[in-house]
């Protein structure tokens, strides 16, 4: 996972959060470590490209689960921008390459719009990702 790039607005807090965040995503097995990176309550929202949003840190973690069954074995965010409202909301650009259990590799830009809950320590109420898949 690399962050090229952020706006000068992004707290080292946020940064460090997105970080970790994203190195979760690039790994496999930290289905729980990811999942818990969201509330666990009201208001949450997950949504990643076309699939259907949910509402529960559980249905967070069954997609997740779901998203590195083969024929994805490897991930690998980069991105490249990150513009903050506040401290609470981003909107995030970048990209994702992915490998195949067949040695082929995959990528796709994405934007995301990510909104945290109230208190102090950092946790996702609201994710949702747009995906357009790069042509070879």
């Amino acid at each position: 996972m690399t962050i090229v790039q952020t706006d000068s607005a992004v707290s080292p807090k946020v940064k460090a959060f997105l970080e970790n965040f994203f190195r979760l995503s690039d790994e496999p097995s930290a289905h729980e470590e990811y999942s818990q990176q969201f509330i666990d309550g009201p208001g949450l929202h997950f949504q990643i490209g076309p699939m259907k949003a949910v509402d529960t840190r559980k249905d967070v973690h069954a997609w997740r689960v779901k998203a590195w069954q083969p024929p994805i074995i490897s991930r690998n965010h980069q991105i490249d921008d990150v513009f903050v409202k506040g401290d609470e909301q981003l909107m995030l650009r970048g990209r994702v390459t992915y490998g195949k259990d067949d040695g082929s590799e995959g990528s796709a830009t994405c934007g995301a719009w990510m909104v945290f809950a109230p208190g102090e320590e950092l946790k996702i109420q609201s994710y949702t990702v747009w995906v357009t898949p790069e042509q070879k």
